[in-house]
């Protein structure tokens, strides 16, 4: 069984998601305090992590990206970053690409967004 962490402040996300994610056969690990993920995605070892852009519990969702991505045992976890902030994934597009960070609208689409999880899955 393929295993996601979910990391969102908003409990109607984290319950969206691991409802939507469970129905497909994925474990799922939901957290809304950032801060925790680092160590969840060490302990976890998921398949993939849904991380939402705007977590206020950390400065900004790059701080938990970089401490994932400096961490060898789980720097290869894919990582969906999902977020209404469209004008910051545009600025930082270049960063997304280098950290290898794919991305997610919100509000989104339900079966865009199981399609976008499944391939980020696949292609890991």
């Amino acid at each position: 069984m393929k295993r996601v962490v979910v990391v969102d402040d908003e409990p109607v996300l984290l319950n969206l998601w691991s409802s939507l994610l469970v129905e497909e056969g994925y474990a799922v690990q939901a957290c809304q305090d950032a801060r925790q993920c680092p160590d969840l995605v060490r302990q976890y070892r998921p398949d993939l992590l849904i991380l939402d852009l705007h977590v206020p519990t950390v400065h900004h969702a790059e701080t938990v990206i970089q401490a994932i991505r400096s961490d060898s045992a789980v720097a290869a976890t894919p990582i969906i970053l999902c977020t209404a902030d469209t004008e910051t994934v545009q600025r930082r597009r270049d960063w997304l690409r280098r950290y290898r960070i794919g991305y997610l609208p919100k509000p989104f689409d339900v079966d865009q967004a199981l399609e976008t999880v499944a391939q980020a899955i696949e292609a890991s």
